[in-house]
């Protein structure tokens, strides 16, 4: 089950992590920065909007091209198109490694996991100066 997620979210999750496909069960195809470390979303994101199923993984939609069979009848600007194609370059040379899961390896911690108190350090970093009463 997926949790709601803001895009400012979103944008600190992918920032923030190194997404490494395997089985593709994992990864979500539109939303994590798994495409030479880019999310797709951002890479074509005319198309994003025309996606209904916007949190399937990368083996469900690499899975006989499903990402493209979705789009069917959906593409109607040369921007569509020039997004597509774009994308499906990429995606196309894709392997996944049946016996190999999805690695999402945190960028902000020394073992590569998320911590709270690592996310809030990220979020915050710079925008406030530690107390210090002495100067009161």
């Amino acid at each position: 089950m997926d949790l709601p997620c803001k895009p400012a979210d979103r944008l600190l999750f992918n920032a923030s992590t190194i997404v490494t496909v395997g089985d593709g069960k994992k990864a979500h195809f539109w939303h994590h920065s798994w495409l030479d470390g880019e999310a797709p979303k951002n890479l074509a994101p005319h198309l994003f909007e025309l996606v209904k199923r916007k949190n399937r993984t990368v083996q469900q939609e690499l899975h006989n091209n499903c990402w493209i069979l979705l789009l069917r009848g959906r593409i109607t600007t040369a921007t569509h198109l020039e997004e597509l194609v774009s994308l499906w370059l990429r995606v196309q040379n894709i392997q996944l490694q049946p016996r190999i899961h999805d690695s999402i390896v945190w960028k902000w911690s020394t073992d590569g996991c998320y911590s709270t108190q690592s996310a809030y350090r990220v979020q915050f970093q710079g925008s406030y100066s530690r107390f210090r009463p002495d100067l009161i």
